[in-house]
């Protein structure tokens, strides 16, 4: 079955703005002094949202490339679907349920992946939390496709 997942720029610019904001609430340096304009990401940097979107999109190609169908299914509604600013994915991935768990993890990678290159230049400190999040969330979509059945290559199926 191919599975179509739609990543918006957008919604993912919203999810980093609120996760880094409610992390910079709390963030604090040795003095105890605030650290939130250091770590929140927001509006205000729409370049770096982009070009992290799009290296968060690279690596997420890099590990389900074997499952990534070349073909848009003809369900596909790309009336609102913005090339330059969103991320279409399609995936065969033959269980539903298997795809509902792919969604919300590909989904949470980007967002954590986006953060962790985010705090890695300006609080390099606290980048190691959301590296450990990407890291997971990625192994759970890629262990997810895995489960589904291996993928073909053109020497054969993959053990």
């Amino acid at each position: 079955m191919n599975v179509y997942f739609v990543f918006r720029q957008e919604d993912v610019a919203r999810d980093v703005e609120r996760t880094t904001a409610l992390a910079g609430k709390f963030a604090r340096d040795e003095n105890g002094a605030s650290l939130f304009d250091s770590v929140v990401l927001d509006g205000d940097y729409p370049e770096p949202v982009r070009k992290l979107f799009l290296e968060a999109r690279a690596e997420v190609l890099l590990y389900l490339t074997p499952w990534t169908r070349q073909q848009c299914p003809g369900e596909f509604d790309a009336e609102d679907f913005d090339d330059e600013k969103d991320f279409a994915l399609f995936l065969d991935i033959p269980n539903r349920n298997m795809s509902l768990v792919m969604d919300a993890k590909i989904a949470e990678f980007i967002t954590a992946y986006i953060i962790y290159r985010w705090l890695e230049i300006n609080r390099p400190e606290m980048a190691a939390i959301f590296l450990a999040r990407a890291e997971s969330a990625r192994d759970s979509a890629t262990r997810a496709a895995r489960n589904c059945r291996p993928p073909k290559t053109i020497e054969g199926w993959i053990a």
